[in-house]
């Protein structure tokens, strides 16, 4: 039930965006601290306080730990471009040009949330929308190189749309899939 709710909130903002994102910044995936922003945000900070919840509850698995904490990072940085702060630091002082600065940080922490969810992949029993929604953000984040290799103000209104809304469904599905855990009547013997 909570998939559909959730499903029919990332569309219904998709949907905003396509109809009112080109004449204000409010509904436009591609803004900041707007109404998708602060959805996103409020999502992931509750999917990775589940995962943390999980893991202190019943003392489990440290990666379950290790990838609630990266998703609250998410969370954070979401709304409070932390990851955009940094890399203009990286700009400033390296050779890299501005489109490409977000890599350098955003790698090695999508890594290791790959790693983390990797480890606990059969720790959680909806691991079908788990696989799923990393394969979401995983491809959101091609797209994201994509659009930093081949920028085209003619196309960025598109590209931006495809990447956030990958984003969108891809936590969704983890939330989802997380939730449902929490929700079984589960023992520390089920992880």
């Amino acid at each position: 039930m909570w998939i559909y709710i959730f499903i029919i909130i990332d569309l219904t903002l998709i949907a905003l965006h396509f109809i009112y994102g080109k004449s204000a910044d409010f509904f436009n995936l591609a803004c900041e601290n707007n109404l998708p922003t602060l959805y996103q945000s409020i999502k992931t900070l509750i999917t990775g306080s589940l995962l943390i919840v999980i893991a202190r509850k019943y003392k489990l698995n440290t990666w379950i730990l290790v990838a609630g904490i990266i998703v609250v990072y998410f969370a954070f940085d979401d709304w409070f471009q932390i990851h955009e702060k940094i890399s203009n630091y990286i700009y400033l002082n390296t050779f890299f040009e501005m489109r490409y600065r977000w890599i350098i940080v955003y790698l090695p922490i999508l890594t290791l949330a790959v790693i983390a969810f990797r480890k606990i992949y059969y720790k959680i029993k909806m691991n079908r929308l788990i696989i799923l929604g990393l394969a979401l953000l995983i491809l959101a984040f091609c797209l994201e190189i994509v659009e930093a290799l081949t920028y085209s103000s003619q196309y960025i209104f598109y590209q931006v749309t495809a990447e956030e809304s990958l984003e969108m469904l891809g936590m969704t599905a983890i939330l989802v899939a997380v939730w449902g855990k929490l929700k079984l009547n589960f023992t520390k013997n089920s992880f």
